[in-house]
């Protein structure tokens, strides 16, 4: 008996590591609430845009999930327009937050080669646009029966906003 009591000892102190080890990792977890570091987006192919003369256009709705929508010209949609699009959205979510605060659309300004102003592609943007081009058209409230696909960028005001305490 006396020769069990040291790995009797042992085990009980790996079985109490183990079990302080998990509570340290539930602890790291949190409530289970946690706030996602991406914010999706829908980009759509549209035959008629809402803004004449505009093959590429951001629109931004409070009462719809999600939120933001990236409108092309279906006959024109490129990878180029796409990732300009991407960008000027990024910017106006670190100007006005994740979430708009009142309904808003504006055009995307394809000025390539204007001093100044370079457009990025990015690497991933014509498979967004080849994934949307094979969906199959769906219902979209305000868009009407559109081929699109949601995409998640990343999250642009990481402060999280309260409502006056009174």
């Amino acid at each position: 008996m006396m020769k069990l009591l040291p790995s009797l000892f042992l085990i009980v102190l790996l079985a109490l590591a183990i079990t302080g080890e998990g509570k340290a990792l539930a602890a790291q977890q949190g409530n289970g609430v946690q706030q996602s570091t991406r914010v999706p987006v829908t980009v759509a192919l549209l035959d008629r845009m809402p803004l004449l003369g505009s093959a590429t256009v951001i629109q931004r709705r409070m009462n719809s999930e999600p939120q933001d929508f990236i409108l092309l010209q279906a006959d024109s949609a490129n990878s180029i327009r796409l990732s300009a699009a991407v960008q000027d959205l990024l910017t106006i979510r670190r100007v006005q937050g994740d979430q708009t605060p009142a309904d808003f659309i504006t055009r995307v300004r394809m000025a390539e080669g204007a001093p100044g102003l370079t457009r990025r592609e990015l690497p991933w943007a014509q498979r967004v646009i080849n994934d949307v081009r094979r969906t199959d058209p769906q219902e979209i409230a305000g868009l009407g029966t559109v081929r699109a696909v949601k995409i998640w960028l990343p999250r642009q005001d990481n402060s999280v906003k309260t409502s006056p305490s009174r």
